[in-house]
């Protein structure tokens, strides 16, 4: 099963595919309008042959964009969305790649959300 890793954020958006356990970045989108991202969302999930696609999930007010963000994508891809705790994915990748990389910090926390949710239902 080929999974999609997203981290959102409010100008770019992380991006991680795992297959057969093996996680690859796969960089980050930025954009100006929400839609434009989700197209290249939607044309990566096609490319790609995603069959699930995760994203990080926080709490507080970027939770709730967070929920849009995701009802959104679902209404265009039809596929099943889990949502994962990604707290502190962001720092840990700033602090394996350093903060200056912002597209490379992005890529990195969505491959460590993937990680995450990998790792629940191996042990579940």
């Amino acid at each position: 099963m080929i999974v999609l890793g997203v981290d959102y954020g409010r100008r770019r958006i992380g991006l991680a595919l795992a297959s057969e356990g093996i996680i690859e970045t796969k960089g980050a989108i930025e954009y100006r309008k929400l839609s434009q991202a989700l197209e290249e969302i939607q044309g990566l999930i096609i490319r790609e042959k995603v069959e699930l696609v995760v994203v990080g999930r926080s709490s507080g007010a970027m939770g709730l964009e967070i929920d849009e963000f995701v009802r959104r994508l679902k209404k265009m891809i039809k596929l099943p969305v889990e949502l994962v705790d990604e707290t502190l994915t962001s720092w840990e990748a700033e602090r394996r790649v350093g903060w200056r990389d912002k597209s490379r910090v992005n890529s990195v926390a969505a491959a460590l959300i993937l990680e995450r949710y990998l790792d629940r239902i191996q042990s579940s």
